[in-house]
């Protein structure tokens, strides 16, 4: 499972390292904290912004949204960790459920996702950020499709602890975590989990490259240990 971890762990690596170069990234975020009015959203909360770092208090949105077939369930949660403070970090919380149904001549499926997940994020006195964030996600899919029965189940999660240190060229980017899924699919089933770690080199752009230019990262699972070293942009050996 190691290797086909690979890039999830490097889209979490690219999270960290985004959160240093342009604050709290948006695409962690459902439509009402993207400022999407929508009469299906409730904002409720203390939404003032005392310290100007564009993150509210403490402010939960309750999403109760229906589109067609489709459903947009639960709620999230964003706070700042001192509103007096713009370097103060923040948190933000998510518990959401998904359904989506589909009708047409090649069948009749619903999926359903559950998703909960959490970010905390604190600005270091060097500049660079520690970062941790959690998810679980688990899905379920029953219906017809192409005339063939459709009967699945998953769960999989995603943990990581990070801190980054700037320099002149990018950031430096230290991190750990652990991966895990399991599915079941029409009485066939899969389970696996890996921890990894890393200490990369984020570059900023100055040279061509955004993305990771050096460093390594390195996979456990169970007896097996697979290392990751990053010899240019992106580039692995």
């Amino acid at each position: 499972m190691a290797t086909s971890m690979t890039p999830q762990v490097q889209q979490m690596a690219n999270l960290a390292a985004t959160l240093q170069f342009g604050g709290l990234p948006m695409s962690l975020m459902p439509m009402g904290i993207q400022k999407q009015e929508d009469s299906c959203i409730v904002t409720t909360g203390n939404t003032a912004d005392t310290d100007k770092d564009g993150i509210p208090s403490n402010v939960t949105y309750t999403y109760n949204c229906t589109f067609g077939s489709n459903e947009v369930k639960g709620t999230a949660v964003l706070k700042d960790k001192n509103d007096a403070d713009a370097k103060s970090g923040a948190t933000y919380t998510i518990d959401m459920n998904l359904k989506m149904s589909a009708s047409d001549q090649q069948g009749n499926f619903t999926l359903t996702q559950a998703i909960k997940g959490s970010m905390d994020y604190t600005p270091k006195a060097n500049g660079g950020i520690k970062f941790e964030y959690r998810t679980s996600n688990k899905i379920s899919a029953t219906g017809t499709h192409n005339n063939q029965t459709v009967n699945y189940t998953g769960e999989y999660s995603y943990n990581l602890n990070s801190e980054t240190t700037p320099d002149a060229t990018g950031v430096k980017l230290v991190f750990s975590g652990d991966a895990s899924g399991s599915s079941n699919q029409q009485g066939h089933s899969f389970s696996g989990s890996t921890t990894f770690s890393g200490d990369v080199h984020y570059s900023n752009g100055h040279n061509g490259c955004y993305g990771i230019d050096s460093g390594s990262i390195t996979f456990k699972s169970g007896n097996n240990t697979y290392t990751l070293n990053y010899t240019g942009c992106n580039i692995t050996q």
